[in-house]
C-alpha cells in the first residue's frame, strides 16, 4: 500500500528583522510554553541550515538534520536504505539511524520491510518512501519524547542534495495539516506532531546578515518581544 504526501520547502511565517540584521521566524501552538532550548545551525552554501542537536533511540544515535516547517514529524534516512534501494551514492553516512543498534524502537524488522506499507514523501528535492516506526527522540539536554517517525528505505533517483551534505534527518516542525490522505489514516494520539510531542510553544530562527553565517533555532523561545518592527504573515502548513 502505498500513501502520499506532499510536503512544500517553505512555508508562511512570523518574520521580524531587528537592527543587528537578523531575521526571527515564529510559529505558535496555543497553550505550550516550557524548557527554552538553543540549536546551533550550520550553513551550507547559504541554502541549507543543519544541526547535530537531535537524536534518537537508545543509547542515542545523533542525527545531522535540518528543519522544515512544511511537515510535523520527523523523517529519518535509515541505514537499511541502502540495502533496499540505493539512497547513498557511495557508503551509508555515519549518522544514518540504524533500528536494529536501538533497543527502544518499534516498528518493521529488516527482513519485513520490503513487505512494509510505504508513505510516499514529496520534498521540492524529489521523492522518497518511508515506513512508520517509533522511538525515543532528545532536542538538545533536555527536550525529549517517545513519537512516531517516518524512516525512509527507498528514494527516487532524482533525489538530491540532502544525502550530499551528509544530512540524515528532515525534522518536521510545522502544525499538523487539519486534513490530508496520510492524516485521514493516522490515529493522531500515536502520532503527535513533533512540537506538540516535545511541548514545543514556540520556535524562532535567526539567520546571520553575513554570507555563510551560521544561525541558531530557539525552541520555546519566550523572550522575543513581538513588537512594531513585525512583519507578520499568515502560517500556511
Amino acid at each position: 500500500v502505498l500513501f502520499t504526501l506532499a510536503f512544500a520547502v517553505v512555508t508562511a511565517i512570523t518574520m521580524k528583522v531587528d537592527f543587528m540584521g537578523r531575521i526571527e521566524l515564529a510559529e505558535h501552538i496555543a497553550g505550550l510554553s516550557h524548557e527554552r532550548v538553543e540549536v546551533e545551525l550550520q550553513n551550507h552554501h547559504d541554502l541549507i541550515f543543519s544541526a547535530n542537536a537531535l537524536s534518537i533511540g537508545s543509547p542515542q544515535q545523533t542525527l545531522h538534520s535540518i528543519f522544515d516547517t512544511g511537515s510535523f514529524q520527523p523523517v529519518v534516512f535509515s541505514a537499511r536504505c541502502l540495502g533496499f534501494a540505493a539512497c547513498y551514492e557511495d557508503s551509508v553516512p555515519p549518522d544514518a539511524y540504524d533500528p536494529s543498534n536501538s533497543t527502544t524502537y518499534e516498528g518493521t524488522r529488516s527482513g519485513d520491510v520490503h513487505d512494509a506499507d510505504l508513505v510516499e514523501l514529496t520534498y521540492g528535492q524529489g521523492t522518497v518512501y518511508a515506513i512508520y516506526g517509533r522511538d525515543n527522540f532528545v532536542v538538545g539536554r533536555s527536550l525529549q519524547a517517545r513519537l512516531s517517525f517516518l524512516e525512509v528505505v527507498s528514494k527516487q533517483s532524482s533525489f538530491e542534495g540532502l544525502d550530499s551534505e551528509g544530512l540524515t534527518a528532515v525534522v518536521g516542525i510545522g502544525k499538523t495539516p487539519a486534513k490530508s490522505n496520510v492524516v485521514e489514516q493516522l490515529d493522531l494520539n500515536q502520532h503527535r506532531s513533533f512540537l506538540e510531542a516535545l511541548d514545543i510553544g514556540r520556535f524562532t530562527v535567526c539567520i546571520g546578515r553575513q554570507p555563510l553565517s551560521p544561525g541558531k533555532l530557539v525552541l520555546n523561545d519566550n523572550a522575543i518581544d513581538l513588537g512594531e518592527a513585525e512583519a507578520a504573515f499568515p502560517v500556511d502548513v
